[in-house]
Protein backbone atom coordinates (compact mmCIF):
# COMPACT_ATOMS: atom_id res chain seq x y z
CA UNK A 1 0.00 0.00 0.00
CA UNK A 2 3.29 2.57 0.86
CA UNK A 3 4.38 1.29 -2.51
CA UNK A 4 1.11 2.40 -4.60
CA UNK A 5 0.67 5.78 -2.84
CA UNK A 6 4.12 6.86 -3.12
CA UNK A 7 4.07 5.75 -6.77
CA UNK A 8 0.59 7.42 -7.35
CA UNK A 9 2.20 10.70 -6.18
CA UNK A 10 5.06 10.42 -8.57
CA UNK A 11 7.68 10.76 -5.52
CA UNK A 12 10.14 8.41 -6.69
CA UNK A 13 12.76 8.35 -3.14
CA UNK A 14 9.30 8.03 -1.32
CA UNK A 15 9.18 4.67 -3.08
CA UNK A 16 12.41 3.66 -2.47
CA UNK A 17 12.71 4.71 1.29
CA UNK A 18 9.06 2.21 1.93
CA UNK A 19 10.23 -0.12 0.18
CA UNK A 20 14.35 -0.10 1.83
CA UNK A 21 12.61 0.42 5.28
CA UNK A 22 10.71 -2.41 4.61
CA UNK A 23 13.25 -4.57 3.99
CA UNK A 24 15.52 -3.26 5.98
CA UNK A 25 12.90 -4.12 8.97
CA UNK A 26 12.51 -7.77 8.02
CA UNK A 27 15.98 -8.45 7.51
CA UNK A 28 16.52 -7.00 11.28
CA UNK A 29 13.64 -9.27 12.52
CA UNK A 30 15.57 -12.60 10.62
CA UNK A 31 18.66 -11.73 12.24
CA UNK A 32 17.64 -10.88 15.36
CA UNK A 33 14.89 -14.03 16.08
CA UNK A 34 17.39 -16.56 15.64
CA UNK A 35 18.80 -15.71 19.25
CA UNK A 36 14.91 -15.59 20.96
CA UNK A 37 13.02 -18.73 19.04
CA UNK A 38 14.74 -21.23 16.12
CA UNK A 39 11.34 -22.30 14.78
CA UNK A 40 10.47 -18.29 14.20
CA UNK A 41 13.52 -17.80 12.39
CA UNK A 42 12.99 -21.27 10.19
CA UNK A 43 9.50 -20.08 9.57
CA UNK A 44 10.89 -16.60 8.59
CA UNK A 45 14.08 -17.79 6.37
CA UNK A 46 11.10 -19.23 4.04
CA UNK A 47 9.55 -16.12 3.24
CA UNK A 48 13.14 -14.82 1.94
CA UNK A 49 11.72 -15.08 -1.28
CA UNK A 50 8.97 -12.50 -1.15
CA UNK A 51 11.36 -10.14 0.83
CA UNK A 52 13.44 -10.02 -2.53
CA UNK A 53 10.24 -9.52 -4.88
CA UNK A 54 9.16 -6.81 -2.86
CA UNK A 55 12.79 -5.52 -2.89
CA UNK A 56 12.78 -5.42 -6.51
CA UNK A 57 9.72 -4.48 -6.89
CA UNK A 58 10.50 -1.28 -4.83
CA UNK A 59 13.61 -0.71 -7.31
CA UNK A 60 11.64 -1.12 -10.48
CA UNK A 61 9.16 1.52 -9.34
CA UNK A 62 11.52 3.85 -8.42
CA UNK A 63 12.85 3.64 -12.28
CA UNK A 64 9.49 4.29 -13.55
CA UNK A 65 7.95 6.73 -10.78
CA UNK A 66 11.72 8.62 -11.75
CA UNK A 67 11.27 8.88 -15.34
CA UNK A 68 7.78 9.53 -15.13
CA UNK A 69 8.51 12.30 -12.53
CA UNK A 70 10.88 13.76 -15.32
CA UNK A 71 8.92 13.53 -18.33
CA UNK A 72 6.06 15.07 -16.72
CA UNK A 73 8.36 18.08 -15.16
CA UNK A 74 9.21 18.57 -18.86
CA UNK A 75 6.26 18.39 -19.92
CA UNK A 76 5.10 21.42 -17.11
CA UNK A 77 8.18 23.15 -18.22
CA UNK A 78 7.34 23.14 -22.03
CA UNK A 79 3.89 24.18 -21.36
CA UNK A 80 5.09 27.03 -19.24
CA UNK A 81 7.49 28.28 -22.11
CA UNK A 82 4.45 27.66 -24.69
CA UNK A 83 1.93 29.87 -22.31
CA UNK A 84 5.00 32.33 -22.27
CA UNK A 85 6.12 32.21 -25.92
CA UNK A 86 1.89 32.79 -26.74
CA UNK A 87 2.69 36.39 -25.39
CA UNK A 88 4.75 37.13 -27.97
CA UNK A 89 2.85 35.16 -30.72
CA UNK A 90 -1.09 34.32 -31.33
CA UNK A 91 -1.56 31.21 -29.59
CA UNK A 92 -3.50 29.62 -32.71
CA UNK A 93 -0.30 29.85 -34.46
CA UNK A 94 2.19 28.98 -31.32
CA UNK A 95 -0.03 25.60 -31.67
CA UNK A 96 0.43 25.19 -35.50
CA UNK A 97 4.20 25.67 -35.60
CA UNK A 98 4.10 23.41 -32.26
CA UNK A 99 2.56 20.48 -33.84
CA UNK A 100 3.72 21.19 -37.73
CA UNK A 101 7.20 21.60 -36.96
CA UNK A 102 9.55 22.71 -40.00
CA UNK A 103 6.19 21.62 -41.95
CA UNK A 104 4.48 25.01 -41.13
CA UNK A 105 6.87 27.00 -43.01
CA UNK A 106 5.56 25.31 -46.12
CA UNK A 107 3.59 28.68 -47.71
CA UNK A 108 -0.22 27.98 -49.07
CA UNK A 109 -2.94 29.81 -50.70
CA UNK A 110 -6.08 30.63 -48.74
CA UNK A 111 -8.59 32.98 -48.43
CA UNK A 112 -8.00 35.46 -45.09
CA UNK A 113 -9.37 38.48 -43.68
CA UNK A 114 -7.41 41.31 -42.74
CA UNK A 115 -7.63 44.02 -40.73
CA UNK A 116 -5.59 47.26 -40.45
CA UNK A 117 -6.33 49.57 -37.49
CA UNK A 118 -4.38 52.91 -36.91
CA UNK A 119 -4.41 55.52 -34.12
CA UNK A 120 -5.43 58.88 -35.36
CA UNK A 121 -2.76 61.88 -34.31
CA UNK A 122 -0.54 59.68 -32.77
CA UNK A 123 2.65 62.19 -33.02
CA UNK A 124 0.26 65.35 -31.72
CA UNK A 125 -0.96 62.89 -28.72
CA UNK A 126 2.99 62.04 -27.79
CA UNK A 127 5.14 64.26 -28.83
CA UNK A 128 5.00 65.66 -25.23
CA UNK A 129 5.22 62.97 -23.20
CA UNK A 130 8.29 61.00 -21.55
CA UNK A 131 9.38 57.65 -23.13
CA UNK A 132 7.94 56.08 -20.08
CA UNK A 133 4.51 57.88 -20.66
CA UNK A 134 4.59 56.67 -24.24
CA UNK A 135 5.16 52.91 -23.42
CA UNK A 136 2.27 52.90 -21.08
CA UNK A 137 0.24 54.40 -23.46
CA UNK A 138 1.28 52.57 -26.07
CA UNK A 139 0.40 49.14 -23.90
CA UNK A 140 -2.81 50.35 -22.95
CA UNK A 141 -3.64 50.93 -26.69
CA UNK A 142 -2.74 47.77 -27.30
CA UNK A 143 -4.75 45.97 -24.89
CA UNK A 144 -7.58 47.81 -25.80
CA UNK A 145 -7.43 46.81 -29.23
CA UNK A 146 -6.20 43.34 -28.80
CA UNK A 147 -9.24 42.42 -26.66
CA UNK A 148 -11.94 42.37 -29.14
CA UNK A 149 -9.72 40.86 -32.01
CA UNK A 150 -9.26 37.84 -29.83
CA UNK A 151 -12.07 37.42 -28.87
CA UNK A 152 -13.63 37.05 -32.76
CA UNK A 153 -10.97 34.57 -33.19
CA UNK A 154 -8.34 36.79 -35.31
CA UNK A 155 -4.76 36.47 -35.05
CA UNK A 156 -2.65 39.94 -34.47
CA UNK A 157 -0.05 39.25 -36.82
CA UNK A 158 2.28 42.44 -35.98
CA UNK A 159 2.46 46.15 -34.54
CA UNK A 160 4.03 48.65 -35.99
CA UNK A 161 4.04 51.32 -33.77
CA UNK A 162 0.61 52.75 -32.98
CA UNK A 163 -0.92 50.13 -36.63
CA UNK A 164 -2.06 46.67 -35.60
CA UNK A 165 -2.36 44.12 -38.58
CA UNK A 166 -5.19 41.29 -37.69
CA UNK A 167 -5.77 38.16 -39.87
CA UNK A 168 -8.94 36.18 -39.63
CA UNK A 169 -8.53 32.75 -41.08
CA UNK A 170 -4.92 31.56 -40.71
CA UNK A 171 -3.86 29.19 -39.54
CA UNK A 172 -6.86 27.57 -40.51
CA UNK A 173 -10.07 29.50 -42.97
CA UNK A 174 -13.28 29.05 -42.05
CA UNK A 175 -16.73 30.16 -43.40
CA UNK A 176 -17.04 33.01 -40.97
CA UNK A 177 -13.44 34.68 -41.45
CA UNK A 178 -14.86 38.07 -42.82
CA UNK A 179 -17.99 38.10 -40.34
CA UNK A 180 -15.50 37.70 -37.20
CA UNK A 181 -13.34 40.62 -39.01
CA UNK A 182 -16.06 42.72 -39.18
CA UNK A 183 -17.69 42.62 -35.48
CA UNK A 184 -14.03 42.86 -34.44
CA UNK A 185 -13.22 46.48 -36.69
CA UNK A 186 -16.55 47.46 -34.70
CA UNK A 187 -15.36 45.97 -31.87
CA UNK A 188 -12.28 47.45 -31.81
CA UNK A 189 -13.87 51.09 -32.90
CA UNK A 190 -15.86 50.61 -29.62
CA UNK A 191 -13.53 49.54 -26.97
CA UNK A 192 -11.41 52.62 -27.85
CA UNK A 193 -14.45 55.17 -28.11
CA UNK A 194 -14.97 53.77 -24.26
CA UNK A 195 -10.95 54.14 -23.73
CA UNK A 196 -11.52 58.01 -25.13
CA UNK A 197 -14.56 58.81 -22.95
CA UNK A 198 -12.50 57.26 -19.90
CA UNK A 199 -9.43 59.96 -20.75
CA UNK A 200 -11.96 62.62 -21.41
CA UNK A 201 -13.36 61.95 -18.20
CA UNK A 202 -9.26 62.44 -16.74
CA UNK A 203 -8.65 65.59 -18.27
CA UNK A 204 -6.56 63.55 -20.92
CA UNK A 205 -7.03 64.20 -24.79
CA UNK A 206 -9.30 61.95 -26.69
CA UNK A 207 -8.20 58.87 -28.97
CA UNK A 208 -9.67 58.08 -32.37
CA UNK A 209 -8.72 54.99 -34.28
CA UNK A 210 -9.64 54.53 -38.08
CA UNK A 211 -9.92 50.78 -39.60
CA UNK A 212 -10.29 49.40 -43.14
CA UNK A 213 -11.13 46.19 -44.13
CA UNK A 214 -10.61 43.42 -46.67
CA UNK A 215 -10.70 39.73 -47.86
CA UNK A 216 -9.64 37.59 -50.61
CA UNK A 217 -6.71 34.87 -51.75
CA UNK A 218 -3.12 35.17 -49.23
CA UNK A 219 0.24 33.05 -49.33
CA UNK A 220 0.09 31.97 -45.37
CA UNK A 221 3.33 30.51 -43.92
CA UNK A 222 6.54 31.48 -41.80
CA UNK A 223 9.04 33.64 -43.82
CA UNK A 224 12.89 33.76 -42.12
CA UNK A 225 15.44 31.81 -41.96
CA UNK A 226 16.57 29.20 -39.16
CA UNK A 227 17.51 32.08 -36.80
CA UNK A 228 14.10 33.36 -37.05
CA UNK A 229 10.85 32.73 -38.28
CA UNK A 230 7.84 35.28 -38.29
CA UNK A 231 4.39 33.76 -39.61
CA UNK A 232 2.24 36.03 -41.94
CA UNK A 233 0.43 36.55 -44.87
CA UNK A 234 1.26 38.14 -47.68
CA UNK A 235 -0.28 38.65 -51.45
CA UNK A 236 -2.40 41.65 -52.49
CA UNK A 237 -4.99 41.84 -50.07
CA UNK A 238 -2.77 42.82 -47.25
CA UNK A 239 -1.57 46.04 -49.48
CA UNK A 240 -5.24 46.40 -50.44
CA UNK A 241 -6.31 46.35 -46.67
CA UNK A 242 -3.59 48.78 -46.07
CA UNK A 243 -4.80 51.32 -48.91
CA UNK A 244 -8.14 51.20 -47.27
CA UNK A 245 -7.13 52.15 -44.32
CA UNK A 246 -5.24 55.14 -45.72
CA UNK A 247 -8.34 56.07 -47.34
CA UNK A 248 -10.24 55.80 -44.39
CA UNK A 249 -7.79 58.45 -42.63
CA UNK A 250 -8.11 60.82 -46.08
CA UNK A 251 -11.69 61.11 -45.87
CA UNK A 252 -12.16 61.37 -41.89
CA UNK A 253 -13.65 57.86 -41.80
CA UNK A 254 -13.41 55.53 -38.93
CA UNK A 255 -14.42 52.14 -40.64
CA UNK A 256 -14.44 51.62 -44.44
CA UNK A 257 -14.57 47.97 -45.00
CA UNK A 258 -14.72 46.33 -49.20
CA UNK A 259 -16.79 44.94 -50.48
CA UNK A 260 -14.99 41.72 -51.02
CA UNK A 261 -15.88 41.23 -47.09
CA UNK A 262 -19.23 42.01 -47.60
CA UNK A 263 -19.96 39.88 -50.34
CA UNK A 264 -17.97 36.58 -47.77
CA UNK A 265 -20.16 37.93 -44.85
CA UNK A 266 -23.71 37.82 -46.31
CA UNK A 267 -26.35 39.89 -44.28
CA UNK A 268 -23.93 41.34 -42.07
CA UNK A 269 -24.37 44.72 -44.36
CA UNK A 270 -27.88 44.99 -42.57
CA UNK A 271 -26.61 43.76 -39.41
CA UNK A 272 -24.01 46.40 -38.75
CA UNK A 273 -26.16 49.37 -41.03
CA UNK A 274 -23.32 49.50 -43.84
CA UNK A 275 -24.02 51.58 -46.98
CA UNK A 276 -22.20 51.47 -50.15
CA UNK A 277 -19.93 54.22 -51.31
CA UNK A 278 -19.38 55.57 -54.68
CA UNK A 279 -16.28 53.60 -56.00
CA UNK A 280 -13.10 55.11 -55.14
CA UNK A 281 -10.10 54.89 -56.46
CA UNK A 282 -7.20 53.85 -54.23
CA UNK A 283 -3.79 54.88 -53.70
CA UNK A 284 -1.35 52.45 -56.30
CA UNK A 285 -4.78 51.23 -57.54
CA UNK A 286 -5.94 51.30 -61.27
CA UNK A 287 -9.31 50.06 -60.62
CA UNK A 288 -11.96 51.21 -58.15
CA UNK A 289 -12.81 49.70 -55.28
CA UNK A 290 -16.39 49.53 -53.83
CA UNK A 291 -16.55 50.24 -49.73
CA UNK A 292 -19.08 49.98 -47.32
CA UNK A 293 -19.34 52.37 -44.50
CA UNK A 294 -21.35 52.65 -40.93
CA UNK A 295 -24.56 54.36 -42.31
CA UNK A 296 -24.15 57.40 -39.44
CA UNK A 297 -20.68 58.41 -41.45
CA UNK A 298 -21.97 57.69 -44.74
CA UNK A 299 -24.53 60.68 -44.12
CA UNK A 300 -21.73 62.86 -43.60
CA UNK A 301 -19.96 61.87 -46.93
CA UNK A 302 -22.67 61.85 -49.17
CA UNK A 303 -22.05 65.46 -50.79
CA UNK A 304 -17.99 64.35 -51.46
CA UNK A 305 -19.49 60.99 -52.93
CA UNK A 306 -22.27 63.21 -55.53
CA UNK A 307 -18.53 64.72 -56.64
CA UNK A 308 -18.15 63.82 -60.47
CA UNK A 309 -14.30 63.81 -60.28
CA UNK A 310 -14.91 61.35 -57.40
CA UNK A 311 -13.81 58.70 -59.83
CA UNK A 312 -10.83 60.26 -61.23
CA UNK A 313 -7.95 58.75 -60.35
CA UNK A 314 -5.90 60.43 -57.55
CA UNK A 315 -2.39 61.15 -58.88
CA UNK A 316 -1.33 62.68 -55.24
CA UNK A 317 -0.92 60.90 -52.27
CA UNK A 318 -3.94 61.52 -50.26
CA UNK A 319 -3.34 63.08 -46.70
CA UNK A 320 -3.19 60.07 -44.21
CA UNK A 321 -2.99 59.96 -40.35
CA UNK A 322 0.58 59.07 -38.55
CA UNK A 323 1.36 55.57 -39.53
CA UNK A 324 -1.19 54.92 -42.25
CA UNK A 325 1.61 54.77 -44.89
CA UNK A 326 4.56 53.15 -42.63
CA UNK A 327 2.89 49.47 -42.75
CA UNK A 328 5.55 47.02 -45.24
CA UNK A 329 3.97 46.03 -48.67
CA UNK A 330 3.59 42.61 -48.43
Amino acid sequence: MFLATAAVRHRPYLVLYSGGLFVAGWAGIWIWVPAADARLAQALATDLARLAVVGLVAFALFIAVSRARSTLVKSITEARLRANLSRYFSPQVVDRLAHAGHAARAFRSQKAAILFADLRGFTALTEKMPAEEVAAFLNEYRRRITEPIISHRGVIDKFIGDGVMAVFGVPQPGPDDARDAMLAGVGALSAIAEWSRERTAQGLPPVRIGVGIHHGDVIAGALGDENRLEYTVIGDPVNTATRIEAEAASLGASLLISAEVVDAAPGMDGELHLVALSPRFLRGRSRPVRLYQPKAEAKAMSASDENPMALEPQLSEPPASDGANRWPMK
